[in-house]
């Protein structure tokens, strides 16, 4: 369920879900199996957009979801975006934050993930752009589930990188 509404340069959005799935297939230990609970999930998010003018545009999003499952991912977070151009430089920068949780006895730490770029369109055929993401080096975290043969493994989704490139349109 979706409520819209915008004013001006304001733009609110509230959105809630529920999930009920029977008979997920899903990995443990010893390989496949189906998950014998009916999993319920609610997921209440709000977004925020406000339009500095045309060229500027800043975003929030904040979400909670509710489960009667073991967490095997954040549960809460929220991120900041802005995006915009001057003249022929085009930005952009975000921070995500994602709340931390214990799966299996390990615990996965809060993640503040900062990314930006930058883009100098030097035409309309070239362009040449820097982007750096997870610059805080504290990316989300992917969780593994335990297996005979090894313990449950948390894992950083990607590392931190900054990209650089030239992009030439034929």
């Amino acid at each position: 369920m979706d409520i819209n509404y915008k004013k001006n340069r304001n733009k609110f959005k509230l959105n809630y879900d529920y999930l009920v799935a029977d008979d997920i297939i899903t990995f443990g230990g010893s390989g496949y199996y189906n998950y014998p609970e009916r999993i319920k999930t609610h997921l209440l998010d709000f977004e925020y957009e406000f339009n500095i003018n045309p060229s500027h545009n800043i975003d929030f999003d904040i979400y909670k979801t509710f489960s009667n499952v073991a967490k095997i991912g954040p549960t809460f977070g929220w991120n900041i975006r802005y995006t915009g151009s001057i003249n022929k430089f085009d930005l952009f920068g975000e921070l995500i934050y994602r709340e931390g949780f214990t799966f299996e006895n390990k615990e996965v730490k809060n993640s503040y993930n900062l990314n930006t770029g930058i883009i100098y369109n030097y035409s309309p055929f070239l362009a040449i752009k820097l982007k750096g993401e997870n610059l805080l080096n504290s990316s989300p975290k992917s969780v593994f589930t335990s297996t005979p043969i090894s313990d449950t493994g948390i894992f950083n989704s990607y590392d931190r990188k900054i990209i650089f490139t030239i992009e030439k349109a034929f």
